[in-house]
């Protein structure tokens, strides 16, 4: 069905300080986030969630060697005016359970878009529910999950306009062959927020976005969760 109406919403961007390492260069620590994409080993929240989702804690990642290419052209989407190639989400890395391999996985994929360009559907979508990720808006159905994460751009962007990361999850992976549990709405966005938080940091967004634990409140509508942001 398609709907005309459309209205345009606009998240608040959190000012948060920036953490470094004295060992390695931000640089370096980028490029590592970039190439561990996936690799959530240690964030025991994530973990803990892709194993309901997926049923096991036995996961392979399969990113064809593609992280670091598409984080430096993502790189480019935060310093440089955005182009309609930037808005494409692009495909990153994927999980699948060990045993089920060839049958499905739980991909990840990011693109740009400017704050002012998001605009959503004015009703809601009947198999979505709607939160509010410490300013970051989610939209989570049984099988996707969507994170528009806000991101500062440095100084030396061109335009320096606030980005939105688009972060996504797709989860192709039939529930008939996998011992799921827990609620797989939350569990989606809680492994896609731990993935979207090293995009985020890989690409420089220097508001350093998603470092809060995921509050799964649920909203009914858009409208509702970016109100709880704007509220908070």
């Amino acid at each position: 069905m398609v709907r005309n109406l459309l209205t345009a919403v606009t998240v608040g961007v959190l000012a948060l300080g920036l953490t470094s390492c004295a060992s390695t260069s931000p640089g370096d620590e980028a490029e590592k986030e970039a190439g561990d994409l996936c690799g959530i080993t240690g964030d025991h929240t994530a973990e803990k969630a892709l194993s309901g989702l997926l049923g096991t804690k036995d996961l392979k990642t399969a990113d064809d060697g593609a992280v670091l290419d598409v984080a430096k052209e993502m790189k480019r989407g935060l310093t440089d005016p955005l182009s309609p190639a930037d808005s494409s989400e692009r495909d990153v890395c994927s999980l699948y359970p060990r045993t089920l391999e060839g049958s499905g996985d739980l991909a990840f994929s990011f693109g740009w878009r400017y704050k002012y360009s998001i605009e959503r559907e004015s009703e809601p979508l009947d198999d979505y529910t709607y939160y509010n990720l410490d300013g970051a808006i989610g939209e989570s159905s049984p099988e996707r999950s969507h994170l528009y994460v806000p991101c500062t751009p440095p100084k030396n962007a061109s335009p320096q306009r606030d980005r939105f990361l688009i972060a996504h999850v797709e989860n192709s992976i039939s529930p008939r062959s996998r011992d799921a549990k827990g609620n797989p709405r939350d569990n989606q966005l809680t492994a896609l927020q731990a993935v979207a938080r090293k995009m985020a940091r890989a690409v420089g967004c220097t508001n350093d976005p998603l470092q809060g634990k995921p509050d799964l409140t649920p909203y009914d509508t858009l409208r509702a969760a970016v109100r709880a942001g704007q509220s908070a």
